[in-house]
């Protein structure tokens, strides 16, 4: 979201009923994405890597051009911001 915040659904076994499942809209902190409640208002989107055979990461972006990668499997930041260019990220910048 563009207000420091994100929403959850929760997906646990335990919280799968034939019931509406609830959306929780919480802030970005340290206790819910430790390593990203300082870059909360400059984040601009995020993609999931998921490959079977490595280990699973948010990417997010942040504006200046920069990224953060995040591990799922540890949830938290596993990098500080890290600046976009040819040899981070080939290929998404263009002139």
């Amino acid at each position: 979201m563009n207000d420091g915040t994100f929403l959850n659904l929760d997906l646990q076994p335990e919280a799968v009923t034939f019931k509406q499942k609830k959306i929780n809209h919480l802030p970005i902190t340290n206790k819910h994405y430790p390593g990203l409640e300082l870059y909360k208002h400059r984040i601009i989107g995020a993609v999931q890597d998921d490959h079977p055979l490595f280990n699973r990461y948010y990417y997010i972006f942040l504006t200046n051009n920069q990224f953060i990668r995040y591990s799922i499997e540890n949830d938290r930041a596993e990098t500080g911001p890290i600046n976009i260019d040819d040899h981070s990220w080939p290929g998404l910048l263009r002139d």
